[in-house]
C-alpha cells in the first residue's frame, strides 16, 4: 500500500500519485500517471509529438483508430490518452 496517495479529477484530466509504493513489481519511489481525454485524434496526436522524443515506447500501428494510448516519460510519469 501506499504511504501516500492521491488524486486530482476533472473534466478533461486525471492525475494520481503516491510518494512510496511496495516492491510488488513496481520500483519503490514516486508513482505520477495522468489520464488525458481528448475529444478527437488529431488533439492527441499533437501531445504524442511533443511527448514522443522523450518517452520510452514504441511507435503502434493504427494510432488514430485506437482508443487509448499509454506512454511513460523521462522522468517514469505515465501519461494515458484516450478518445
Amino acid at each position: 500500500m501506499p504511504v501516500i496517495t492521491g488524486s486530482l479529477v476533472s473534466d478533461r484530466i486525471v492525475i494520481h500519485g503516491s510518494d512510496l509504493v511496495q516492491n510488488e513489481g513496481r520500483k519503490i519511489g514516486n508513482y505520477l500517471s495522468v489520464f488525458l481525454n481528448f475529444d478527437h485524434a488529431a488533439e492527441r496526436r499533437i501531445l504524442i509529438e511533443k511527448l514522443r522524443p522523450q518517452c520510452h515506447t514504441i511507435p503502434m500501428q493504427n494510432e488514430e483508430g485506437q482508443k487509448l494510448i499509454e506512454l511513460t516519460d523521462a522522468f517514469d510519469v505515465r501519461w494515458i490518452l484516450g478518445i
